[in-house]
C-alpha cells in the first residue's frame, strides 16, 4: 500500500484494493509524509539589516541613545520603541544577525594617538634603545610622578541592605598629593618626595638632586640610565644639564606608552596598600601613611615589575601590538600573585624538608644514646 500511495493512488482506491478503511489508508499516508511544523516564521520588525545599522551607529558613536536609534530607524520605515531597541541590542538575535551584543557600561576615554601606527613605531624604537643600553650593564632608574587624592581613595564600603553607605568625618578640604618617585630593580624604591598639588620643573630638579645624592651613597659614582616619560617638566634644559653633570644617561619613553615604564606598576601596588583612616582630615596625618606604604614595597617586587615589562611587554612593543594600561596592570598583578604563591610553596617545602631533617637527626641521636647504653651494659 505504501508504494501505491507514494505513486499517487487515492485513499479510496488504496482502501478498496487492500480491503481496509479509508481512515487506515489515511494513517498510513500520514506516516509517509512528514508533519508540517506548527506555526510559521516569526515576524520581526528588526531585521538583520536593522541590526547591522544599529551596530555600526554604536561603533561610530558610543554615546548614541536608544531613542536616537529608534528615531533613525523610524526614518527608514521601521517603527519601534526605544525599549524594544534596548532589548534587541542585548539579545541573542544580534548574534544570529552577525552582530555583537551590546550593553551599557562605564565609558573609558582613550586618545586616538595612543595606539596609532606612529606610536607603535616609536615604541619599537624605544625598546631597541632600551635593550642597547641594557647591554652596557649600567643600572636603570625609572622616574615618574603619580597623584593621590588623600581623602577619597575608598569609593566602596558596606552598609545595611536598602540604606546608603555614608562615611561621617570632619569637614575637610580635599587635597591632591603628588608622589615623585625613583625606583630601580637593583635598589628598589630609591627616593620618594611628596608634594601637595602639582609639580613644576624647580621641584623636579630638587628631587633629581636628592636622587643622585642617594645613588652616590649607595652605588658610588657609577653612571645610571634615567628613564622617564615625555612630560614638559622632564624636557627642560635644566633637567638635561643636571643629568649630564652627574654623568648619567637620559632615555625618554615613547609617547602614550606608560605601560612600558615599570614604575606605573609600582604606583599601582602602592595605592592598593594605602588605607586612610576615616577620621583623618589633615595632610600631616596622611603623609606618614603614604610614606609607610612606599616603605613596604621591597626591592624584589620592583625587580619583578621590571622583569614583567622587559620579558612580556617589550616583545609586544617590538611586534607593534596595541597596549592598554588597565590590561597590563591586571597581568602584572596576576603575575605577582602567582610568583608569591610559588614562593610560599617553596618555603613550605623547605620547611617540611627542614622538619624532616630535624626528625632524622633526632632519631639518630636517640639511636646513638641506645648504643651508648648498650655499650655500658
Amino acid at each position: 500500500m505504501k508504494k501505491d500511495l507514494e505513486g499517487g493512488m487515492s485513499l479510496k482506491a488504496a482502501a478498496e484494493k487492500y480491503g481496509v478503511s479509508c481512515c487506515t489508508a489515511g494513517r498510513i499516508l500520514k506516516e509517509l509524509v512528514p508533519p508540517r511544523p506548527r506555526g510559521g516564521e516569526v515576524y520581526r520588525k528588526l531585521t538583520p539589516a536593522a541590526s547591522k545599522f544599529m551596530a555600526n551607529r554604536i561603533l561610530d558613536d558610543v554615546f548614541v541613545t536608544s531613542k536616537q536609534l529608534a528615531s533613525q530607524l523610524h526614518e527608514q520605515g521601521v517603527d519601534v520603541h526605544a525599549s524594544s531597541v534596548n532589548r534587541h541590542l542585548s539579545s541573542s538575535i544580534m548574534v544570529e544577525h552577525g552582530c555583537p551584543r551590546f550593553s551599557v557600561k562605564r565609558v573609558v576615554s582613550r586618545e586616538d594617538a595612543r595606539n596609532s601606527q606612529e606610536t607603535l613605531s616609536k615604541r619599537k624604537d624605544f625598546v631597541l634603545s632600551y635593550q642597547q643600553l641594557r647591554r652596557t650593564g649600567a643600572p636603570f632608574v625609572f622616574v615618574d610622578e603619580s597623584s593621590f587624592n588623600c581623602f577619597e581613595n575608598r569609593i566602596e564600603g558596606r552598609s545595611p541592605v536598602g540604606s546608603r553607605c555614608i562615611n561621617r568625618r570632619r569637614r575637610v578640604k580635599l587635597n591632591n598629593v603628588t608622589a615623585i618617585t625613583a625606583v630601580s630593580d637593583l635598589l628598589g624604591v630609591i627616593h620618594v618626595t611628596f608634594v601637595e598639588g602639582g609639580v613644576d620643573h624647580n621641584v623636579f630638579r630638587i628631587f633629581l638632586t636628592s636622587v643622585f645624592d642617594t645613588l652616590r651613597l649607595r652605588i658610588g659614582g657609577e653612571a645610571v640610565v634615567v628613564v622617564m616619560d615625555n612630560a614638559p617638566i622632564h624636557r627642560t634644559e635644566g633637567v638635561q644639564e643636571l643629568i649630564d653633570g652627574a654623568n648619567h644617561r637620559l632615555l625618554f619613553n615613547a609617547p602614550w606608552s606608560c605601560e612600558l615604564n615599570p614604575i606605573e606598576y609600582v604606583f599601582g601596588l602602592w595605592k592598593r596598600r594605602v588605607i586612610i583612616p576615616a577620621n583623618a582630615s589633615r595632610i600631616v596625618e596622611v603623609l606618614p601613611i603614604l610614606d609607610s606604604s612606599f616603605a613596604s614595597i621591597t626591592r624584589l617586587q620592583v625587580a619583578r615589575f621590571v622583569q614583567f615589562v622587559e620579558r612580556r611587554l617589550h616583545q609586544r612593543a617590538w611586534d607593534m601590538e596595541s597596549m592598554d594600561l588597565d590590561q597590563t596592570m591586571a597581568e602584572a598583578g596576576a603575575g605577582e600573585r602567582e610568583e608569591h604563591n610559588e614562593l610560599a610553596v617553596v618555603q613550605f617545602d623547605n620547611a617540611e624538608a627542614a622538619a624532616g631533617e630535624g626528625a632524622v637527626q633526632e632519631e639518630l641521636a636517640v639511636s646513638a644514646g641506645r648504643n651508648a647504653d648498650h655499650d655500658l651494659d
